[in-house]
């Protein structure tokens, strides 16, 4: 499996360039254009790119290049927890189709399907620099797939897209993701990515709440109302090293691109069994002071809680630091000590990593 510097290199070769022929200027102002649009409705930036507003090649490039590498990631994490079924994988408003592509090097044949074009025309080159078997591309909207028996589909970012088409009717995207469900085969999985935006969030969350049964992840239950919803919204914020011209492209426009923040929902063809009684999922990690860490765990029981470790209590500490954000964890109570509104690390065999993202 590549990394991210190998993700852009492949995106490099499939757009016959080296990171010395790059046009920079231009790429830094496609991607501050991209940046910005890309909080507004999808359809929009679409007939943006037609017009060229956005760059034309240079957006596809940029998008491809720097927001492509970001579904690669979280894909990659996720599917290593939770990996597709058995069966065809597809990506739904797939772009370049970066989703789909951590599927074909996984050995599942891919469909990419997108209502634009520009992104498909450039998939199958990433895919063959990146030796990855050459995907089935369609043009055509998200809710016009067809088929059945898959191991897997994948919306990446799309949300704003499918509610536009939708008329911002909730009960239509339920009905597409509905029908998305029933073309799983046993055991597929159907994934929801987006940015980690409060509005994004909570779409997902409705998501979450009209589909408990089959929601497989992050939530550790089901039953329950999410004990976010009131002050908070289900984030995740991972350390993000991508390729040099990611790099050099964020220093030249500002942007922070050291960081990947979003939102993601995992929901199974079939009913989900729940979780253990201890089950909890790291929100977050935070740094009060310099002598202590703190994770923020959504636990089976619908609260939040407050998990500090302090640096003197050494292996403690680097136990909880070590952790990324969505991981999930068992903690043994005879190993933890309550200590104001949450509780403390007092020995790092009390909290057992279940699965690391």
């Amino acid at each position: 499996m590549i990394g991210l510097a190998g993700y852009e290199a492949a995106v490099l070769s499939a757009l016959g360039l080296t990171e010395e022929s790059v046009p920079w200027t231009r790429w830094a102002k496609a991607y501050e254009r991209l940046s910005v649009a890309l909080t507004e409705d999808r359809r929009n930036v679409l007939a943006k790119q037609a017009s060229g507003h956005l760059g034309g090649d240079d957006a596809r490039a940029v998008a491809a290049l720097v927001f492509g590498a970001r579904s690669f990631a979280i894909a990659q994490a996720v599917f290593a927890a939770y990996p597709p079924g058995q069966g065809g994988f597809v990506e739904l408003g797939a772009g370049c189709g970066p989703v789909g592509l951590v599927a074909a090097l996984l050995g599942h044949e891919v469909e990419l399907r997108d209502v634009a074009a520009s992104g498909l025309e450039l998939a199958p080159n990433i895919f063959r620099a990146a030796g990855a078997a050459t995907p089935k591309t369609s043009v055509g909207p998200s809710e016009g797939l067809a088929g059945s028996g898959f191991g897997g589909i994948a919306l990446a970012y799309s949300l704003n897209e499918m509610m536009a088409r939708a008329g911002a009717d909730s009960r239509v995207v339920g009905a597409w993701l509905s029908r998305w469900l029933e073309q799983l085969a046993p055991g597929g999985r159907l994934y929801l990515f987006e940015p980690g935006t409060k509005e994004q969030s909570q779409r997902l969350q409705g998501l979450r709440d009209a589909w408990r049964a089959h929601v497989l992840a992050p939530c550790p239950q089901r039953t329950l109302p999410c004990p976010l919803q009131a002050r908070d919204w289900c984030h995740f914020t991972w350390a993000h090293d991508p390729g040099p011209v990611t790099q050099r492209l964020a220093q030249m426009t500002r942007r922070d691109a050291a960081s990947l923040r979003f939102s993601w929902l995992v929901l199974q063809a079939e009913p989900v069994c729940e979780r253990g009684s201890g089950a909890a999922r790291l929100l977050e990690l935070r740094y009060p002071d310099k002598h202590r860490a703190t994770g923020m765990l959504c636990s089976s029981q619908g609260a939040v809680i407050r998990l500090t470790a302090l640096k003197r209590d050494r292996e403690s500490y680097e136990h909880l630091v070590r952790l990324r954000p969505g991981s999930v964890v068992e903690a043994d109570e005879a190993g933890l000590e309550a200590k104001g509104d949450g509780l403390r690390l007092s020995t790092p065999g009390a909290l057992r990593i279940v699965s690391q993202l």
